[in-house]
C-alpha cells in the first residue's frame, strides 16, 4: 500500500501517478492468457490480441515512451483452459507488457495484427502491480484487467524540443567532457558511452566507403536475426536505429555491439558484453 509520501496511489485495485498526466481507461482483454514459455502462433495471437485493445483505446496518436509508467494488471485464469495445472502469475506478465507497450507506442497507421517484433521500449514502465483475481467459473471469461497512468518525464536538452534545448553538437561535447573527467579520476582508460542525437549528417563518399570495408570486418552492427541466439527479444540489449547498445542497468559500460562481438562471445555464457556477467 502506498504510504503518504509516495508519488502513487491506489485508486479500486489501480495504482495511479498522484498528478497522472494522462491515464488509459481500464481495459479488459479477454481470452486465453499465454505464459512467456509459450512459442509460436499462439503467443502471437494473444500478444496482438492485447496491443490491438490497448491501440483502441488510447487517443489516437502514440504515446511518449519517454513518459514514466504505471502499469496495474489484473488476471483471472480459468484453470480449466491450463490443463488444471498450477499458475505462476509472473511467468504470464511479460507477454503482456510487449503488447502493451505495442499498443501505446506503435504508429497510428499501423496495424497491431501484424506485428512480428515485439521491441517496443518499455524501459519507462517502472511500476507494475500485478493482481491474480478470483478464479472466473466461465472458460469465456478469462482474461486481464490493464490500467495505465503516465506522469510526463524528463524530456533529454540535446533533443532540441522544449526550452533550454541545446544543440546535438553541444549536447556531444559536455557529455565527453565529463567522461574524460572522469577517467582522469579514475587514473586509467575506459570506454566512454554511446552518444546519441537526433541530426543525422551524412558521411562523405570516402568516409561511406570506409564505413563499408569496416562492417565487412565485423564492425558494424549485428541483425536480429544475429542476435536471436543470444538473447530473447534482445532482453538487455537495445536497438536504436541500426546500432546495438548493451544496456543491462547493472552494468555501468552499456557499449555498443558490434558483429564480430558475436564471433567472439566473450567467452562462456553467450554474452555480449566484456566487462559484466
Amino acid at each position: 500500500m502506498p504510504n503518504a509520501d509516495c508519488e502513487f496511489a491506489l485508486k479500486d485495485g489501480v495504482l495511479e501517478f498522484k498528478d497522472p498526466a494522462r491515464r488509459l481507461p481500464s481495459t479488459w482483454v479477454q481470452g486465453t492468457i499465454v505464459n512467456s514459455f509459450t512459442v509460436g502462433p499462439q503467443q502471437q495471437v494473444w500478444k496482438r490480441t492485447v496491443a490491438s485493445a490497448i491501440k483502441r483505446v488510447r487517443d489516437g496518436s502514440p504515446w511518449d515512451p519517454r513518459d514514466l509508467y504505471a502499469v496495474t494488471l489484473e488476471f483471472r485464469f480459468h484453470p480449466g483452459n491450463h490443463q488444471n495445472q498450477e499458475l505462476d502469475v509472473e511467468n504470464y506478465v511479460k507477454p503482456v507488457i510487449d503488447a502493451v507497450a505495442a499498443g501505446l507506442f506503435q504508429e497510428e497507421e499501423k496495424d497491431p495484427s501484424e506485428i512480428e517484433t515485439w521491441d517496443f521500449p518499455d524501459s519507462n514502465f517502472r511500476t507494475l502491480l500485478i493482481h491474480r483475481a478470483t478464479d472466473p467459473k466461465d472458460r469465456s471469461r478469462e482474461g486481464v484487467h490493464i490500467s495505465v497512468s503516465v506522469r510526463r518525464g524528463q524530456r533529454n536538452p540535446a533533443s532540441g524540443r522544449g526550452p533550454g534545448s541545446r544543440s546535438p553538437t553541444g549536447a556531444a561535447t559536455s557529455i565527453q567532457r565529463g567522461w574524460n573527467g572522469l577517467r582522469r579520476a579514475l587514473g586509467r582508460r575506459i570506454e566512454a558511452p554511446p552518444v546519441q542525437c537526433e541530426r543525422r549528417i551524412e558521411a562523405p563518399p570516402v568516409q561511406r566507403e570506409r564505413n563499408s570495408q569496416r562492417r565487412a570486418d565485423g564492425d558494424g552492427p549485428p541483425t536480429r536475426s544475429e542476435l536471436e541466439p543470444y538473447i530473447k527479444n534482445f532482453g538487455p540489449y537495445h536497438v536504436v536505429g541500426s546500432a546495438v547498445y548493451h544496456t543491462n542497468p547493472a552494468c555501468i559500460w552499456r557499449p555498443k555491439i558490434k558483429r564480430k562481438n558475436l564471433q567472439s562471445g566473450f567467452g562462456n555464457g553467450r554474452k555480449l558484453c566484456s566487462r559484466c556477467w
